[in-house]
């Protein structure tokens, strides 16, 4: 069967998640050594001014996933960090590969329901539909296991399957 399973596509999925992880910390190495700057300059010891900094980090980690109230910030920064996961995965599986990193890896390739290539907006509509996916209790993606073509149901709204690379529809 050409159709990517169930659980080649969770396995591609969480290389994106650790790939993009990584970027993200990339991203901020900057802005955390700017901070240990600025604490040594306040006359802190360089220990204490990285103790300081990963204590801040660990505040925002647990006000991102753990707080009970809204916050404004985080939620802009995690909206942000979505919008740029959407796009980047979206231009790749729109481009030449026809995949995430990920999916790359594990053999995967997504297309349309003709087994073509997308265009950017086909691969962005699949993407942000993965929203839909979600707030159904994640079942939009347990689809993925049941469907004939393995479509979750981001790949239904978008008309797109996610195909074993070097396979023909």
């Amino acid at each position: 069967m050409p159709y990517a399973g169930f659980w080649r596509r969770v396995l591609a999925f969480l290389i994106d998640m650790i790939i993009f992880a990584g970027g993200i910390f990339l991203f901020s190495i900057p802005q955390l050594m700017s901070q240990i700057l600025m604490h040594t300059r306040q006359g802190m010891s360089f220990v204490e001014a990285w103790s300081n900094v990963l204590e801040e980090v660990e505040y925002l980690m647990s006000a991102m996933f753990l707080e009970e109230s809204f916050n404004p910030q985080m939620f802009t920064f995690g909206m942000m960090w979505i919008t740029i996961f959407t796009i980047l995965i979206s231009l790749l599986e729109s481009s030449k590969w026809q995949a995430s990193p990920g999916k790359k890896v594990v053999g995967l390739k997504v297309c349309d329901i003709n087994g073509e290539q997308l265009d950017f907006s086909q691969s962005f509509l699949r993407n942000f539909n993965k929203v839909f996916s979600m707030i159904i209790l994640d079942l939009g993606f347990i689809l993925a296991g049941l469907t004939r073509r393995r479509q979750a149901l981001h790949d239904l709204m978008a008309h797109c399957l996610v195909m074993k690379s070097g396979t023909k529809k």
